[in-house]
């Protein structure tokens, strides 16, 4: 893991040298406007996520189904690729093309980074911090393997992109299109839809403890409902005891997406005023506590929590902004740090998790990637 540490230490030098650090309205931003500058910034980790093989949980899997694929479609044209459309697709397209399997992987690895360093570039407000949290959200080392998945996050990271660019949060055409070739990559995107949609929704701060109150009181009932909704699905049976609640990071998501939901209320006329379309990300961070407190009934929720590590990511740059002064806003800074460090080396070594990314191996140390 060193490997990645030093790797990112360097990513996040380079920000803090790139960046534009001013003060507006007793915000204290760290960002990068330029698109070549966030491009240096970020090459360090591109460099690596981009030419990996087979280092990570699903990484060989698909590097076993893409050459049955390739030669299923050989002989029959019309054979899917997988459960979704758009995954399947791209992948035929590799395949009539007889593009090897690595040039595949990096296409959709090229499609990802460059989704997150465009939004990072968009919303965040203290870059060196996201770039931090990029890596131990696990955000980064999911690219390695849930490729269908990431390609979904990649067109919802381009649709919160789009909402920088309006003065009032809506859905408009190029949302939407972003939205169908989410849905078309991998299904569970459409409850990151669903999330979306309804945070639009500006909910003033008192309807919001309210709400928030109400979901925690009503969570034995919520839990069962689920439960017996999701027991008469397909899926449900399929993934029957893939419950996150009963894993071991279950208690630590619920407790952090209460701390941040708490945070996000405490200072919500300050996150208002330093963009009044932050009531978007909080209204994120409510739906992912929400969805963390009924884990107990859902099914595969470790995927689904991918779906809210953005606006995670995004809401603690915002915070840390929000701290006037110098002091304060260091020890903020040294809090996500602490919190990000504890989370990680509690899912990587305490749950041997780092196995499946340690050691690190690059394709050129392959002479089977051309094939």
């Amino acid at each position: 893991m060193v490997f990645y540490y030093i790797v990112f230490i360097l990513s996040i030098v380079l920000s803090l040298f790139l960046s534009k650090k001013k003060i507006e309205n007793g915000c204290k931003y760290i960002k990068i406007d330029s698109i070549p500058r966030m491009m240096i910034a970020m090459m360090p980790i591109a460099i690596i996520f981009l030419f990996r093989w087979g280092v990570g949980i699903d990484a060989n899997w698909y590097k076993g189904t893409y050459p049955i694929g390739y030669m299923t479609l050989l002989n029959n044209p019309s054979a899917t690729f997988g459960t979704d459309i758009l995954f399947s697709i791209i992948a035929k397209i590799f395949c009539y093309l007889r593009i090897p399997y690595f040039w595949w992987t990096f296409f959709l690895a090229a499609i990802y980074i460059s989704s997150v360093s465009l939004f990072f570039r968009k919303w965040s407000t203290n870059l060196p911090v996201s770039i931090f949290m990029f890596f131990t959200t696990d955000m980064f080392f999911m690219g390695f393997g849930a490729l269908r998945q990431v390609l979904a996050i990649s067109f919802l990271l381009l649709a919160y992109c789009e909402l920088k660019n309006q003065k009032k949060i809506t859905i408009n055409y190029k949302i939407v299109i972003m939205f169908v070739c989410a849905v078309l990559s991998h299904s569970s995107a459409l409850l990151a839809i669903l999330v979306f949609a309804l945070s639009i929704i500006k909910v003033p701060k008192k309807v919001l403890i309210k709400l928030s109150v109400l979901g925690t009181v009503l969570y034995p009932v919520t839990v069962y409902l689920i439960r017996k909704i999701v027991s008469f699905s397909e899926y449900g049976i399929e993934f029957l005891g893939t419950e996150f609640a009963e894993q071991q990071g279950s208690i630590t998501q619920i407790a952090l997406s209460l701390v941040s939901l708490s945070l996000m209320i405490f200072f919500y006329d300050k996150l208002l005023n330093e963009n009044p379309n932050n009531y978007f990300w909080i209204n994120n961070i409510f739906f992912y506590y929400i969805l963390m407190i009924n884990s107990v009934a859902l099914i595969q929720t470790y995927r689904i929590v991918f779906y809210f590590m953005p606006a995670l990511i995004i809401s603690v740059s915002l915070l840390i902004t929000t701290v006037k002064k110098l002091t304060n806003r260091l020890a903020a800074i040294c809090l996500v740090v602490g919190v990000s460090v504890f989370i990680f080396w509690n899912s990587y070594y305490n749950y041997n998790a780092k196995d499946n990314y340690d050691p690190y191996m690059w394709v050129f140390s392959y002479s089977e990637f051309l094939r």
